[in-house]
Order: C-alpha cells, then structure tokens, then sequence
C-alpha cells in the first residue's frame, strides 16, 4: 500500500503546489522529475515479484500523466493536442458543436483510456479500486 501511495504522491500535485508556493516560477524539467518518478516505480514492479499487484495501477498513472493530466501542469499528449495549430484552426472553423464535443472527449480521454485498459485486463468492478480483497469474494461476484 506504501508504493501505491507514492506513486500517487508522485502523480499528484503536490509537488507542484509546494513548488509554486516556495518559488513561484517552474521549471520546464519539473514534469520530468515525476515520469522519472513513475517509470522508476514502473521498473520496481517489473523486477520485484511482491510489488507485481501494483503494475497495472502504475501504469494506469503513468498514461495519465503523460497525456496530460497528472501533477497539474500544462505538460503532456493533450495539452499538445490541444495547442497545435491544427487543432485551433480545426475548433476555430468547425461548427460550435462538433468542437464543443471534440473538446470534451479530448478531457474525456484520460478516463476512458483507464476503463479501455481495465476491461482489456479482464479486471470486474471490485477488482478496479486500490484496496485489498480478498479472493472468496472475488469469486462471489464474478458470477
């Protein structure tokens, strides 16, 4: 549970507001302190049999981050996106609907990226949430 809640700490933004309060201005490598942080974790599960459980909770946080959505940051696949030319000029000219939506499934994105991946894993409801369960119950509502 201790790794679990450092690679949340690591995804949150909390170094960010501890950053911006301490200093004001940031960094443009401070984005790349917490993938370091994330891939490292990455590796721990890769190579540690007792953190194996954790690997598909890491890498679920790992794609978050970098499409744009951990630690707060302008940083990321979606801000990218969202900054080109391309896409300003594509939002600028397509009737106020269809960008409007476009929009909003682009933010959707993270999330369902993260369900894509957990019904790709074969994981059930219980299964999906980081808690300990154990697995007679897991048994009990499979069916």
């Amino acid at each position: 549970m201790i790794v679990a809640w450092i690679a949340m700490l690591i995804t949150s933004s909390l170094g960010l507001i501890l950053w911006r309060e301490l200093v004001s201005e940031e960094p443009y490598w401070w984005p790349w302190i917490h993938a370091t942080g994330l891939v490292v974790l990455l590796g721990i599960t890769l190579v540690r049999a007792d953190f194996k459980s954790l690997r598909a909770f890491v890498l679920i946080l790992l794609v978050i981050f970098f499409l744009g959505f951990g630690g707060g940051w302008q940083w990321g696949f979606i801000p990218l996106i969202r900054a080109s030319s391309a896409w300003t000029g594509w939002t600028d000219q397509a009737p106020w609907a269809l960008s409007t939506i476009m929009t909003h499934l682009l933010r959707l994105s993270p999330a369902l990226t993260v369900i894509l991946f957990l019904i790709l894993m074969g994981k059930r409801r219980p299964i999906s949430f980081l808690s300990k369960v154990k697995s007679t119950h897991l048994s009990s509502h499979r069916s």
